[in-house]
């Protein structure tokens, strides 16, 4: 749908209010709508955490180092609009309306896998930090967190696609 053409499905009722008349989608494949919810939820609470937490890091790597800080930088952004779009498609409800389906159907594996990529590289950026300034003394126990916690997002991100690639999503 091109911008605002969705507001053609508005209708004005006898209440004198709006009401949407256009198309619906609904979750199918025997999954409950509770359960998509819960685990989608609980997906994008622990890549907050893991990608905050990360940024929380006082390791020296993050303090001076930018292709350290690069790639958590472009993490957050891919981090926010999935947590967006996510948020716009669970407020709907089990009753999804055809625009913002539309919207946010494809942009959610679109920030995901860009995010898995960059928390990838965070992790070897702060790798080769580490192994560069090892012979120096200033690598500390936070800068051996830094790619832990890089490696877990990557990983949880990856588990979020395949979950979010077996939800069915089909026009109602």
């Amino acid at each position: 749908m091109k911008n605002r053409e969705y507001l053609n499905d508005y209708k004005l009722g006898d209440d004198g209010k709006y009401a949407y008349a256009g198309s619906y989608y609904t979750y199918g494949g025997g999954k409950d709508f509770k359960e998509i919810r819960k685990t989608l939820i609980i997906y994008i609470s622990i890549l907050i955490l893991a990608v905050i937490g990360s940024g929380c890091i006082n390791g020296a790597g993050m303090n001076n180092s930018f292709y350290v800080i690069l790639p958590f930088i472009f993490e957050v952004g891919c981090l926010f609009f999935l947590s967006w779009n996510v948020i716009r498609l669970l407020h709907e409800g089990e009753n999804i309306k055809e625009y913002i389906y539309l919207a946010v159907i494809k942009k959610i594996p679109n920030s995901a896998k860009p995010m898995v990529l960059f928390s990838i590289i965070g992790a070897v950026m702060s790798l080769v930090y580490i192994f560069v300034h090892l012979s120096e003394g200033a690598v500390g126990f936070a800068d051996f967190l830094y790619p832990l916690f890089k490696t877990i997002t990557a990983f949880i991100t990856v588990y979020f696609i395949k979950y979010y690639n077996t939800i069915e999503i089909a026009k109602k």
